[in-house]
């Protein structure tokens, strides 16, 4: 086996949001080199949850941006609002996001906050299609 060298940082904090819920935010500049590739990672994630009266009125959203680069493909992710759900459902409730690899991007629209398991895939053309995920 080869060995692996791991250069750069990640972060992690942890802090208070609001009078019930909690921050959990990684930031990374970091790459991997092993024998065969490279892969590198920069960016923040960041994932709020805020606690209800009950377990299925807990929320959870996931902001921030990133990007991977890997055996000569840029893969990056965008949240332009921020994903949100609760633990009453199974499934991303609202909140837009931006998937690119190599340049090429399409949205992702996970809906207006109703728990279903449709999502809008949105197209540089501006076509529109419903996924059931």
């Amino acid at each position: 086996m080869g060995a692996a060298e791991l250069n750069g940082s990640r972060t992690f904090t942890l802090s208070e949001s609001g009078d019930l819920g909690f921050t959990f935010t990684v930031m990374s500049e970091m790459s991997i080199a092993l024998a065969e590739m490279t892969i590198m990672e920069t960016g923040t994630k960041a994932i709020e949850f805020k606690f209800g009266d009950t377990l299925a009125q807990s929320t959870f959203g996931m902001s921030g941006s990133w990007m991977i680069v890997n055996q000569g493909n840029t893969y990056s992710v965008s949240v332009d609002e921020t994903l949100t759900g609760s633990l009453g459902c199974p499934y991303l409730t609202e909140g837009r996001m931006k998937i690119s690899k190599n340049g090429l991007e399409i949205s992702v629209d996970f809906g207006d906050g109703s728990c279903d398991q449709i999502i809008t895939l949105i197209y540089p053309d501006g076509s529109r299609e419903e996924v059931s995920l």
